[in-house]
């Protein structure tokens, strides 16, 4: 009912049109002012829109309500006309204003629309990509490491996040500008409120207004239609501008594409070049390593090659020593025969005259005993220097008895009773040879002090009882004797060890040496030419050696003639600066006599055995240098190279 009012006082005049805004406002609340007024301008609007088209010669356009009501209606006269004409055009020109404006918000709203659903696109694939990021950030540190030290950040990436920057901030731009459109809306609203508010004060300008509607609606209608023309232009330029931004999408598109296809070539390709530098790293430091070992090796080459000249000349002088010593061997040994065989016949005397002397002392004790017995008495009232005799006698025989007991526990170790035994079995150990001859000699002094003590003794069993210093002398020297047998058993007994070890030493290198000569090859021709089988011994170690050498002198040539196949070898030609001509060194040890093996008539070990102790420490000096060439001899070769590239050898068999 409240809907039907308006219109009926809308074609009643001014008086009802006024009571048609009192009522307006009565009904304010409940959104209900809002029909009562928008109902008015859609009316005016429709009357306006059908008085332009009879202005233009055509037919009036409009709702089919709004032509009844034009039929209907009559021609409005006086104030209330004019002021309806007024509020008409006004009402036509704020429809117009918001049909531009929502044209304008619509056109706004689908073209953020568009680009709403074109951020949401890049923004997945952003979340893709960051996904990317993410995994790759948690991939292994040495991978992200190497991709962060060879490129940084990727240029992908970085122009991914500058879109994604201008895409949000294009998105906040179309908020803000939404917001303004809103808010023009709503000010626009306002404004259309303020003006009917403002109806009834402009009753005074509706006559000049009436005046220019007619124009006005003329040239409203046409800037309409140029704005319709503008407006299809400017879509038209949109829809290429879109379908250019879509092409440019595609085109941006297969670049990624081709970046992540390069991207991954390129990071393959780094971690190709990443293994390749790491292997070349290896390498490199196993060459420096190899260089080191071949610095060390040339420098130990130099020593040894220095060691072997100083035991070239120390062989030769110790030849021409050993032929020396060996003439005078043979002549102590001559001597010692004879020596010996008088020993054995002053021993055997000593031995008679010792059991001579036993016997001898047994009777002198028994007298002495029965002398006790009949001058007992006699003995009690002299002084106390008689005393003593009985004791002294007494300690003579104990030392007697010490004597003897410690012959017989010689002659229980010699398993012979007879003092040539015994003596053999003391003197055995040739290498002591030099030392025992000395002792021979102080032996016969004793045996001339002993000859003297049995003359001592002999006369004591005289003079037993007429006095006791003559007794404590040869009490005395008997002790001495007894100190220098131990001695000499002491000594003895030494000088065996010693050679137990140097023996021991000696078979403990033999089977290195065996080892290194049939590693090496070496002919042994010559040691069955002078021995009849090529056997090791420690009679034959040193022509073993001598091999051994020949073969490493030979491997030094060979080498030579293959770094230098144009040259001629001269003795006096140097081997790059160290000091020494390798063919030299070659003729010296060719023309350098090798020792002969000398037997002794009696034994040929004291002959042999300082040869042997000179041998062991050469073997215990070189004894890595053979271990080391036997090792590459079996592997096939040495190869030795020093950093400057000077030395460059290889032995091969």
């Amino acid at each position: 009912m409240i809907t039907c009012v308006p219109c009926v006082v809308f074609s009643n005049g001014h008086l009802f049109f006024s009571i048609f805004f009192f009522f307006s406002f009565l009904l304010l609340n409940e959104g209900v002012f809002y029909f009562f007024v928008f109902f008015p301008f859609f009316f005016c609007v429709c009357r306006c829109s059908g008085i332009m088209e009879e202005a233009g010669g055509g037919r009036p356009t409009g709702p089919s309500a709004t032509k009844r009501n034009d039929a209907t209606l009559s021609v409005p006269r006086g104030a209330g006309i004019t002021l309806v004409e007024s509020l008409r055009r006004r009402q036509v020109q704020a429809e117009l204003q918001l049909r531009e404006t929502e044209d304008r918000f619509r056109r706004d709203c689908a073209r953020q629309e568009q680009e709403l659903d074109l951020l949401r696109i890049e923004n997945s694939k952003y979340k893709a990509k960051i996904e990317e990021l993410r995994m790759a950030q948690t991939a292994p540190r040495e991978t992200s490491m190497y991709t962060f030290a060879r490129g940084g950040e990727s240029n992908l990436l970085r122009a991914s996040s500058h879109k994604y920057c201008m895409a949000r901030e294009a998105v906040e731009k179309a908020r803000e500008v939404l917001s303004e459109i809103k808010a023009r809306v709503v000010a626009l609203r306002q404004r259309i409120h303020d003006m009917q508010r403002q109806c009834g004060n402009a009753r005074s300008r509706v006559d000049h207004s009436n005046r220019q509607s007619r124009r006005s609606c003329i040239e409203i209608e046409l800037q309409t239609r140029a704005s319709r023309l503008q407006l299809r232009g400017l879509e038209a330029h949109v829809e290429f501008e879109t379908d250019r931004r879509s092409g440019i999408i595609e085109e941006v598109k297969a670049l990624r594409r081709d970046i992540d296809v390069l991207l991954t070539a390129q990071r393959r390709g780094d971690e190709i070049f990443q293994e390749r530098e790491n292997e070349m790293l290896e390498i490199m430091k196993e060459t420096s390593f190899l260089i080191e070992v071949c610095n060390v090796l040339c420098e130990e080459r130099d020593a040894y090659r220095q060691q072997l000249i100083e035991l070239q000349r120390a062989s030769e002088a110790d030849h021409e020593a050993y032929e020396n010593a060996f003439s005078d061997l043979v002549g102590v040994e001559e001597r010692d025969k004879v020596l010996k065989a008088k020993l054995r016949e002053g021993v055997a005397k000593l031995e008679d005259e010792l059991r001579s002397v036993t016997r001898e002392r047994e009777a002198a004790e028994r007298l002495v005993r029965e002398d006790e017995a009949a001058s007992r008495a006699i003995r009690h009232g002299e002084n106390g220097n008689d005393d003593d005799s009985e004791p002294e006698n007494n300690d003579l025989s104990r030392q007697v008895a010490e004597f003897e007991r410690y012959i017989g526990r010689l002659a229980e170790m010699a398993g012979s009773e007879s003092l040539p035994d015994i003596e053999r079995y003391i003197c055995e150990g040739g290498e002591e040879r030099f030392q025992l001859y000395s002792l021979l000699h102080r032996t016969q002094d004793d045996l001339a002090a002993l000859e003297k003590e049995k003359e001592a003794l002999q006369e004591a069993r005289w003079i037993a009882t007429e006095g006791s210093e003559v007794e404590h002398h040869a009490r005395e020297e008997l002790e001495e004797l007894q100190a220098k047998l131990r001695q000499i058993q002491i000594d003895t007994l030494d000088h065996e060890q010693q050679a137990e070890c140097v023996r021991a030493q000696i078979d403990a290198s033999l089977p290195d040496v065996q080892s290194i000569f049939d590693a090496l090859g070496c002919d042994d021709s010559m040691i069955i030419a002078q021995h009849g089988v090529s056997v090791l011994s420690r009679g034959t170690v040193k022509l073993f050696l001598a091999s051994i050498e020949q073969r490493l002198e030979e491997y030094v040539a060979a080498w030579m003639q293959r770094q230098q196949p144009s040259h001629v070898l001269s003795p006096t030609v140097g081997y790059n600066a160290s000091g020494f001509g390798i063919t030299a060194q070659m003729e010296t040890s060719k023309t350098m006599p090798a020792a002969s093996p000398h037997v002794l008539p009696s034994t040929n070990e004291p002959e042999a055995m300082e040869h042997e102790k000179g041998v062991t420490g050469e073997l215990l000096r070189s004894e890595w240098a053979h271990v080391l060439v036997k090792g590459q001899v079996e592997n096939g070769g040495i190869d030795v190279n020093d950093a400057g590239g000077t030395r460059d050898i290889k032995l091969s068999v």
